[in-house]
């Protein structure tokens, strides 16, 4: 049977990059691609990385009821529609969908059957990746970091919790697997 595995964690924990190598690993996995109404990073393609929307049309899709989680985060929607998800496990594969700590208690309470894996780091390595991404002020760097400390908590929620040390994705990666594999057998990717 299909399944939700969530990958989330505190910004700049490394969610995104974590879980694109589960995906080149395990061909069954396939990522649900979120929604938001923040402009493209550079280098990321839309209905790929992203689907980007105004918040007009992020706030339609709301109202009609046609995200299974959403929130507004750093002044932006993001979310995830059910049809998608629905046609992705129904298509017999696996999805993986990469949420900020907020998102992942929503899933959490909308599909508790999902499993969670949440990504840590070390508060300095935190703060070195998030003042990395550039053009963020300090004031948002220090806001990051408050909540930094309050999304670590939901780590009691999570099924499994790893750390994702800078520069051992690989081994990150390894770790999940056989967390999953130890949950759900050999065959569950």
């Amino acid at each position: 049977m299909p399944r939700l595995f969530v990958i989330t964690g505190p910004s700049g924990v490394g969610k995104t990059t974590v879980a694109l190598e589960l995906i080149k690993q395990f061909p069954h996995l396939k990522k649900l691609v979120t929604c938001t109404t923040r402009a493209p990073r550079q280098g990321e393609v839309p209905d790929v990385d992203y689907h980007f929307f105004s918040n007009a049309q992020f706030e339609q899709m709301i109202a009609r009821g046609e995200l299974f989680e959403w929130a507004k985060v750093y002044d932006y929607y993001y979310g995830n529609r059910t049809l998608e998800l629905d046609t992705l496990l129904a298509s017999g594969h696996d999805a993986l969908m990469v949420v900020d700590v907020q998102g992942a208690k929503t899933v959490k309470t909308q599909r508790p059957d999902a499993f969670v894996i949440m990504l840590t780091a070390d508060m300095k390595e935190l703060e070195a990746r998030i003042r990395g991404r550039g053009s963020i002020t300090e004031e948002q760097v220090q806001k990051r970091l408050e909540e930094t400390r309050q999304e670590l908590k939901f780590a009691s929620r999570a099924d499994k919790v790893l750390t994702n040390p800078e520069g051992k994705i690989k081994e990150t990666v390894t770790q999940i697997y056989e967390a999953l594999k130890s949950s759900f057998g050999v065959t569950m990717i």
